[in-house]
């Protein structure tokens, strides 16, 4: 599928012009600046709603850190597959809006289970959100402070701070236990 989508993206490319082509570089690397009040508007229009529709399977995720005896009581296949939808249509929202700025979806869930020390996702859930938006936040500031009268692309900041975090969560991941 990714090389399908990148040969697509390519294809784009070649027939676009340069200036389209020029945008699209810069939006691959990740910016908060675009952010006018209609789009920010639209934004939240969009994602409030599916974060209260994510928030609905605070037990649903409960049940399935206990185990498959545990969460019998759920379809766990359409759970899934629900989850997948919730978690994508998040995902393209943000991406759409700000590009594809890595290393956040993977940092700030273990960021928060290590604050938190806890699985449970009805605290984790607004917790990682909040978290998320405080090291978005920090990348931004850096990415302004360190470019000097222009800005660094944020997709230069994420991976210093995301690479030791994932380091740091795969070397210790025996010891990283985070239930109740």
């Amino acid at each position: 599928v990714g090389y399908f989508a990148s040969s697509g993206i390519s294809l784009l490319n070649y027939y676009s012009t340069q200036e389209s082509v020029y945008s699209f570089t810069i939006w691959g690397l990740g910016s908060f600046a675009g952010g006018s009040s209609g789009r920010v508007l639209a934004f939240v229009c969009f994602g409030l709603p599916v974060v209260a529709v994510a928030m609905l399977f605070v037990k649903p995720l409960n049940a399935m850190l206990l185990g498959e005896r545990y969460a019998a009581s759920i379809d766990m296949r359409r759970t899934r597959l629900l989850l997948l939808i919730v978690s994508g249509l998040l995902t393209a929202a943000v991406t759409a809006f700000c590009g594809p700025i890595g290393f956040l979806g993977l940092i700030v869930p273990h960021i928060s289970r290590m604050m938190l020390r806890t699985s449970n996702h009805a605290v984790l859930l607004p917790a990682t959100a909040l978290c998320g938006a405080a090291t978005a936040l920090l990348c931004a500031y850096i990415s302004v402070a360190a470019g000097r009268g222009g800005v660094v692309p944020i997709n230069a900041i994420t991976p210093v701070i995301g690479v030791p975090v994932i380091i740091y969560v795969i070397l210790n991941r025996k010891k990283l236990h985070y239930f109740d």
